[in-house]
């Protein structure tokens, strides 16, 4: 037997659990809202769905890498937000160009953490975005490299984030929580 929701609770039935997007504010901790994603849809639309509901000027948007899309990145800057969206090797029109942006010799900034009981060390370097960056209004690009370590085991993984955020609060140390551990929907309303 699967649980189902209905109306908010669940219920016992063989029908599948609703698929829900929901809003949170990184700082408090809270989820802020949430819509339900439509029967043969996916999240992309449930994310302006949900976004519809707030007002959007002065807020930081970023979402999983799947909501890395124009029109929800045009969306945000025309309601009078900011996005960091990420760029992955998966979506090639945004993470090549950012990728080529020479980073040698720029200060970053790092963190490291020991989560679980793995050492992960984080350093993002932030440089303008390029004219080539073919992507709604970026202002810069942050590489943020994770590190992380686990019993004499070590990975590196590496992504590209396409910042729309004002320059005076998208340095290195303000840009990396944004975009550290995004949940699967908008964060930092």
């Amino acid at each position: 037997m699967q649980p189902r929701v209905a109306g908010g609770f669940r219920t016992w039935s063989t029908s599948t659990p609703a698929h829900l997007v929901a809003a949170l504010d990184h700082g408090l901790g809270v989820v802020l809202g949430q819509v339900q994603v439509a029967l043969n849809s996916n999240e992309i639309p449930a994310l302006r769905t949900l976004l519809s509901a707030f007002d959007l000027v002065g807020a930081v948007i970023s979402a999983d890498v799947m909501h890395t899309q124009r029109d929800t990145a045009t969306y945000i800057g025309g309601r009078g937000g900011s996005d960091v969206f990420t760029g992955k090797p998966n979506q090639q029109t945004l993470y090549q160009p950012c990728k080529a942006i020479p980073l040698t010799g720029l200060r970053g900034t790092r963190a490291l953490e020991r989560p679980h009981g793995r050492g992960v060390r984080r350093t993002s370097k932030v440089a303008a975005a390029p004219e080539i960056l073919d992507f709604p209004h970026p202002v810069q690009v942050a590489q943020i490299r994770r590190t992380r370590s686990t019993a004499g085991n070590t990975s590196v993984d590496v992504v590209h984030d396409a910042d729309h955020s004002p320059r005076r609060t998208a340095n290195p140390p303000t840009l990396m929580p944004s975009v550290r551990s995004p949940p699967p929907a908008a964060q930092r309303l």
